[in-house]
């Protein structure tokens, strides 16, 4: 049954827009950037700020739905609902912290002042390098612009092989005190120092 209902849905960083077929509406969506049309007869837009608004005065009063959801899901769980005015930061295995939080410029301005900062289009989130200094700021720059952080840390991976201990191999050998005395005196990591205990 043909329908000129149009359906607008805000979902966290994405608009989903359901709409009769209409060249002309068509023209005027492919002007929006980054904007795909999917299997489910939805046309999926960035919520990108402006966005929302562009399509609200272009639809007029056609519109017959607007449903605001402000709630993000965590794409690596798929089981919290991240609300706008939160952050979610988690530890990685791999020596990382990984940002998930809606679109917010400052934050986003700020991370960008990090040395070796990523932003994955993939899977929608940044990353920094793990340290208590870059924990901190991030930390610091939420308390001041009333966001709410969360910590998580990744649980390992249990696939593979586990490492042998010392005490399982055959002809293992000790490593000298002295090299030992000498990675301590050169100030080293616990983290590098530890495996030759």
């Amino acid at each position: 049954m043909y329908t000129d209902r149009i359906e607008i849905r805000v979902v966290g960083r994405k608009i989903l827009l359901k709409m009769p077929k209409n060249e002309a509406d068509i023209s005027f969506i492919r002007t929006i950037p980054y904007v795909r049309w999917n299997n489910q007869g939805l046309w999926k837009i960035p919520h990108y700020p402006g966005n929302l608004i562009k399509i609200t005065v272009h639809f007029g009063t056609r519109v017959s739905l607007l449903e605001i959801n402000e709630e993000i899901e965590n794409p690596i769980t798929n089981k919290i609902q991240i609300q706008k005015n939160k952050v979610l930061m988690i530890r990685t295995n791999s020596g990382r912290i990984k940002l998930i939080f809606g679109y917010f410029t400052n934050l986003i301005k700020h991370i960008k002042t990090i040395p070796y900062c990523h932003w994955d289009s993939k899977n929608k989130w940044w990353t920094i390098p793990y340290s208590e200094q870059f924990e901190e700021e991030i930390k610091k720059f939420c308390a001041l612009n009333q966001l709410k952080i969360s910590q998580e840390i990744e649980v390992p991976k249990k696939e593979g092989i586990p490492r042998l201990n010392p005490s399982q191999v055959i002809h293992y050998k000790s490593c000298p005190e002295a090299y030992i005395n000498k990675l301590q005196e050169l100030r080293y990591s616990q983290k590098i120092i530890y495996p030759f205990i």
